[in-house]
């Protein structure tokens, strides 16, 4: 019986034990990362407005405090320009800081008032919650919206000319959305899923080329194990998936002859579907058949690639030739005109066709059978 009693007491104590361990760890949590759709924390951006076509720029390179920020047309690898979106773990919201800061200030509203036409400067990053940002969707893009007092990253007095000043305002949709275009770097993934001709080779050869001068690592990847996939995709900002496809897989032909498949979703047979992060991307291409339709059973390769996070997508409804001669014609544009968007670099490339070759069902500048997911507005060019 007393050996009982004894077991019973050291049961006791040892819960008694771990509850109070427990008990005093309330003070002891992890905050979890912001999330905003087609964007992340951790990387770079140039910041467009959506009305102005003009972007957010630092006042000076000077990393003092109160230095303000205006409307500024784009200038290739300007370091007022570009933001770094970082987070406030206070708030669990966004910081930006602009790459002219050496020391990593952040955009704050000026002071602690709640009116509306507070100047947005920068200042050390105290974790203040007036340095905290809640970015989210809109129609035209993101709004960008204080955590201190509700108000956006607008224009002075609606301003839409070069010079107009940055402050704090209510939201409206005149001038306070903004589209957050990738800068400064970033790893670009060209999956080549099937043997090419000499032809379409030495095309994608000079796409590689013309995606890597336009700011990104332009790598290409013959023949990929889906490995490869898994492991890169989720840390590129840019990837174009080249190669045989149908409703719901993209055919992986392998080295040693085997054939594998991606799957948007239920795969089968040990393949594997687009379960993977695309977070990171700013643009996915499927340059294969029928990327852009669905199965009786599975989602179509582009819905996947956007519900995984990537911020635009584009494929093809049916069967597709040529595709890589429409991206080549695109990346033209992309790289001539730095600040072009997608929907504009589309729309160019369209018009190289002619009216009888859009109306071919298999023609990539048919609007009938390229299928673009998300917003194109934005540019993807980072230089």
């Amino acid at each position: 019986m007393r050996k009982i009693l004894k077991n019973f007491l050291i049961y006791f104590l040892s819960v008694a034990i771990v509850f109070i361990s427990f008990s005093n760890c309330k003070n002891i949590y992890v905050s979890a990362a912001p999330y905003t759709e087609g964007i992340m924390f951790g990387q770079y951006y140039r910041l467009r407005s959506a009305d102005a076509n003009l972007y957010l720029t630092m006042n000076s390179t000077s990393d003092a405090d109160n230095v303000g920020c205006s409307l500024q047309a784009r200038s290739s690898n300007n370091s007022k320009q570009i933001f770094m979106l970082g987070m406030n773990s206070s708030s669990n919201t966004y910081t930006l800081s602009p790459m002219s800061s050496s020391s990593r200030k952040v955009l704050s509203l000026a002071n602690n008032s709640n009116s509306n036409g507070v100047a947005i400067v920068l200042k050390s990053n105290t974790g203040a919650s007036i340095q905290g940002w809640n970015i989210d969707l809109t129609t035209q893009g993101y709004f960008i919206k204080s955590y201190f007092n509700g108000k956006t990253i607008s224009t002075k007095s609606h301003g839409t000319t070069r010079g107009s000043t940055i402050s704090s305002y209510d939201y409206s949709t005149f001038c306070s959305d903004w589209q957050f275009e990738p800068a400064y770097e970033g790893r670009s993934l060209y999956f080549v899923t099937t043997t090419l001709s000499t032809k379409n080779n030495d095309t994608v050869n000079r796409i590689k080329g013309k995606i890597s001068s336009s700011g990104y690592s332009g790598e290409r990847i013959d023949l990929p194990v889906t490995g490869n996939i898994l492991v890169a995709v989720p840390e590129s900002r840019m990837t174009v998936f080249h190669g045989h496809g149908s409703e719901g897989r993209l055919e992986l032909n392998q080295s040693n002859g085997e054939k594998k498949y991606l799957y948007s979703q239920k795969p089968t047979n040990g393949d594997m579907s687009f379960s993977f992060s695309t977070r990171r991307s700013s643009y996915i291409m499927f340059i294969s058949c029928k990327s852009a339709s669905k199965s009786s059973t599975r989602e179509s390769m582009v819905t996947a690639a956007s519900n995984q996070g990537a911020r635009c997508v584009t494929g093809y409804v049916n069967n597709v030739a040529g595709g890589e001669d429409y991206l080549e014609k695109m990346m033209i544009y992309i790289q001539k005109f730095p600040d072009m968007t997608l929907y504009y670099a589309m729309k160019n490339a369209d018009a190289e066709y002619t009216a009888d070759q859009r109306k071919q069902e298999n023609c990539p500048a048919n609007v009938n059978n390229r299928y673009t997911v998300g917003n194109p507005n934005f540019s993807i060019n980072m230089n």
